[in-house]
């Protein structure tokens, strides 16, 4: 009987001895597996970073949108670069003290993509949009805009009297809703301008090709001059059939206020 009682006894011990040799055989394999996934993370990880790099602004839809602005307090005139190409849109509006300036790209390439640069000089904020990469992109008519994409330029401006606003744009329209400047000058080689509610002494309003409207609430203030190459002339409620040139050749109204709006051919219209 004892013997068996000891027999059992050392068969015991011997199966858990073989349990503990099993269990520390499997510790080294379990560890190495967990440093095999730990590594396998970071090259993810860095992908991630990578994407992240691009702007934030840039969408997968293919556009592009800037947007900065600009304390207005020592502001008083406003002009875009004579060779920027693409749509502008100004507005006067209340209780802000910034400007804000955006840029919407709706074609974007991403070598190229042009971006908004705003500066200041003598109380003057210049608005260019320039190509990266391009020390000078504004120096010639193609930097500015070297793929001809669909650029929008929006500029919304604290309410308050300025002294010189100037839009120009190569090739675009450009529409100005509730200005009070001193002088304005609004150009575009090929597009229509779009006027309503402006308030200054000195306008003038020209478009190589395209349709001019001014909307006024104080006709009477002013002295319009108007012309057309090929087209008609609707100064408040008169109508000029078939002018003969771009030149101003027709005059209405005697108000202190003068406003020159000319295209070579398109609708020229004053209303109330």
């Amino acid at each position: 009987m004892k013997k068996l009682f000891f027999a059992l006894f050392a068969t015991m011990l011997l199966l858990s001895a073989c349990d503990k040799e099993n269990t520390n055989d499997d510790s080294p394999v379990q560890n190495d597996s967990s440093v095999q996934n730990d590594t396998a993370v970071h090259p993810s990880q860095d992908s991630n970073q990578d994407n992240a790099v691009n702007p934030p602004t840039t969408s997968s839809a293919g556009r592009s949108t800037y947007t900065k602005e600009l304390n207005a307090a020592d502001i008083h005139s406003i002009e875009v670069s004579q060779h920027y190409i693409g749509n502008i849109f100004i507005k006067m509006e209340q209780n802000t003290d910034h400007i804000t300036a955006t840029l919407n790209n709706e074609e974007i390439n991403a070598e190229t993509a042009p971006e908004l640069v705003l500066s200041t000089n003598s109380q003057t904020l210049i608005a260019e949009v320039r190509v990266p990469g391009d020390i000078d992109a504004n120096s010639n008519h193609t930097g500015a805009n070297p793929n001809h994409v669909k650029l929008n330029l929006t500029l919304i401006i604290p309410e308050k009297a300025y002294e010189h606003i100037s839009l120009i744009t190569q090739s675009g329209n450009i529409t100005v809703e509730r200005l009070n400047t001193k002088t304005m000058e609004i150009k575009t080689d090929a597009g229509n301008l779009d006027m309503k509610q402006v308030s200054t002494s000195q306008l003038n309003a020209e478009s190589g090709a395209g349709d001019i409207f001014f909307q006024t609430d104080t006709p009477e203030a002013f002295t319009f001059l108007a012309g057309t190459g090929s087209g008609k002339l609707e100064l408040l409620g008169e109508v000029i059939e078939q002018t003969a040139s771009s030149e101003p050749d027709h005059t209405i109204g005697s108000g202190a206020n003068e406003a020159r709006l000319v295209t070579g051919a398109g609708i020229v219209r004053v209303y109330q």
